[in-house]
């Protein structure tokens, strides 16, 4: 008798998860189709709307785990990526949902798509303690992300800083209390990006020369994070104020220098 019971008990254990699964299967295929017009009929309440409102604009969903009443996804939009857990009750005997939620989400998250060239002549900016002369080259500024520059042509970076351990390091290494270095490369993250509308701009591109792209490649294993569904690196963004400069120090090494205001 108690063999039976225990068995009574498993297979509708089993029924059960079966039945749960296939509930989670369906939602999952309506959000990645983004059939967004199919979920009113699917729900026992309005929740739906949350999914629909706020997908609508979505470029592209995937589920990357579904497991019980709960689906975590990676949701890309047109300026920014996402992940994040979608919740849902299932009504097994009506095989409905309701109170659907968004929860637990990451964003924004960053992703290139294609670079914007600037051609810059004798062009000064101070950033910080520092001084940078771009003297001749070529800028290419991230699309849609914003944040990160790259360039390439000719141009140096100097500092002299104004903090008194600062300049006794200096000292100590490099036996004066400022720094000068020329460059070919270089890796930016600025937020006042105001300079580049002043600049001629020559046209998008999605592909790279070899130099810029072992930069960006650079940025990429440092800061990337790859999105295997998506096929590309998506990014954190830095803290605000947060301006980061990397350029070459010698074939196997770079120099970084960084400072928020």
């Amino acid at each position: 008798m108690t063999k039976k019971i225990i068995i009574i008990c498993l297979t509708v254990w089993v029924v059960s998860v079966n039945v749960s699964i296939f509930g989670s299967k369906i939602l999952k295929n309506v959000i990645t189709e983004k059939k967004w017009e199919e979920l009113p009929a699917l729900f026992l309440d309005d929740s739906f709307s949350i999914l629909k409102d706020y997908f609508t604009a979505v470029k592209s969903i995937k589920i990357i785990t579904s497991k019980g009443s709960k689906l975590t996804y990676k949701a890309k939009f047109d300026h920014q990526g996402e992940i994040g857990v979608i919740t849902f009750d299932f009504d097994e005997k009506v095989g409905k949902y309701s109170n659907a939620k968004i929860q637990n989400q990451i964003q924004p998250l960053y992703f290139i798509e294609k670079f914007k060239k600037y051609k810059a002549n004798n062009l000064r900016l101070t950033v910080g303690d520092a001084q940078f002369h771009f003297i001749s080259g070529h800028f290419y500024a991230t699309l849609p992300f914003h944040s990160l520059l790259l360039f390439k042509g000719k141009w140096t970076f100097h500092i002299k800083p104004s903090d008194r351990e600062e300049q006794l390091t200096l000292n100590r290494i490099y036996k004066k209390d400022y720094f000068s270095q020329s460059s070919k490369i270089g890796i930016f993250v600025l937020p006042d990006k105001d300079f580049l509308e002043k600049l001629p701009a020559v046209g998008e591109v999605r592909t790279l020369d070899k130099v810029s792209q072992f930069l960006y490649k650079k940025y990429r294993e440092a800061y990337g994070v790859k999105i295997k569904q998506f096929n590309e690196y998506w990014y954190l963004p830095f803290p605000n104020g947060t301006h980061l400069v990397v350029f070459e120090k010698d074939k196997e090494s770079f120099y970084y220098y960084k400072s928020s205001t």
